[in-house]
């Protein structure tokens, strides 16, 4: 990932995007908007829109009152926490989309929007929850996770959908706007609450597909290989408590 970031400034807009000046900075503002093509729109809720504008992706956050835009003018945006986040996986050598641009609009002194501009993923990436369930798989983005909790990243949100393999067969991490990036591995209460996340979304999309020769204890299985990784091993009352919360949460 280039790590070359322009500070960015437009009417009612601000941020960083990639690229110099002296080099061609890349323009976020034609992107900004929803286009009317509803085969481009990936997610149309309340707080978050994402949409696929050629080859970019954007991710749009409203800010959905003042007390929350009030809260929200104290942290750090999420756009920049994904380009961190981003940052980080590329030391790593991790695939990620690269971040184009990081930005918030503000209306009256308080944030109304941010948005997180990235290269969409090309046709051959495929998402972990698109893949074939097997025993295999389950082992890859174990060892992906931990990867990542021992380089100090919490995703966030380890779901299926949020890995994917890339045509070279390596496994990549995307919406990284909810992610914690610190200087240390995490602690392993934060690692445990993440793992069950993960078993659970496996869990989850075993039943609803059906998993050829599954093993007996899906919950079982990733936490002994975790454990086989990183010498931590979940306490079984509290890793199988959030792991059952979450595999039968209605989304």
């Amino acid at each position: 990932m280039d790590g070359t970031y322009t500070k960015f400034e437009a009417p009612g807009l601000s941020g960083v995007v990639a690229g110099t000046g002296s080099d061609g900075a890349f323009d976020p503002v034609p992107l900004l908007e929803m286009p009317d093509d509803g085969s481009a729109v990936r997610k149309c809720g309340n707080t978050v829109q994402a949409w696929i504008a050629g080859p970019r992706f954007v991710k749009r956050i409203r800010h959905r009152n003042i007390c929350k835009a009030f809260r929200h003018l104290f942290e750090p945006p999420r756009p920049m926490i994904a380009l961190r986040a981003a940052k980080r996986l590329a030391e790593l050598g991790i695939p990620t989309p690269q971040v184009l641009a990081a930005l918030r609009r503000s209306r009256h002194g308080l944030p109304q929007y941010d948005y997180l501009v990235t290269e969409a993923l090309p046709a051959s990436a495929v998402f972990a929850d698109k893949l074939p369930l097997t025993e295999a798989l389950a082992e890859k983005l174990t060892a992906l996770l931990a990867r990542l909790h021992g380089a100090g990243i919490e995703h966030g949100d380890a779901s299926l959908r949020n890995f994917y393999r890339d045509e070279t067969g390596t496994f990549g991490v995307i919406d990284l706007d909810a992610c914690r990036v610190g200087p240390a591995p995490l602690p392993r209460r934060r690692r445990i609450r993440e793992l069950a996340r993960l078993a659970s979304s496996f869990a989850k999309l075993a039943a609803e597909r059906g998993m050829e020769d599954p093993p007996p204890d899906i919950a079982g299985f990733f936490a002994e290989r975790y454990a086989r990784l990183t010498g931590i091993e979940a306490d079984p009352r509290v890793y199988r408590r959030r792991f059952s919360h979450l595999a039968e949460r209605k989304r």
